[in-house]
């Protein structure tokens, strides 16, 4: 099935493929791919707990996180196209997102400036 998003005037602006898995023609189909950065709820709320960002850092406000990652965390794991750990070491959660990219078209941004230093 696909879909029409209308411009304001009423005009047929574009379309997008509808996609079940990915909610219909909403944000997604802007994307070549979709990645959900998942960590378990401890650890997150301890991340919060540990930053500048003030929210957080109050028993309500992990509650609200947890009850909200509780909530959304499996609908966005629905539309994910891949989904990655990031308990894994920063460099393996890099890798990794860069192995989604080329698999979705992307070349390295950072090639050329690797190639320039070696």
């Amino acid at each position: 099935m696909t879909g029409r998003l209308q411009a304001p005037s009423g005009q047929a602006r574009s379309s997008c493929q509808w996609d079940e898995r990915k909610s219909g023609c909403g944000p997604y189909d802007r994307f070549d791919a979709v990645v959900l950065l998942s960590a378990p709820v401890d650890l997150i709320l301890d991340r919060v707990a540990n930053r500048a960002n003030p929210f957080g850092a109050t028993a309500e406000d992990r509650a609200k996180i947890a009850n909200d990652l509780a909530a959304f965390e499996p609908l966005q794991r629905e539309g994910a196209d891949r989904e990655i750990v990031t308990t894994a070491p920063v460099l393996e959660v890099v890798a990794a997102l860069e192995q989604v990219a080329r698999a979705a078209g992307h070349r390295d941004p950072l090639a050329s400036r690797r190639a320039h230093r070696s």
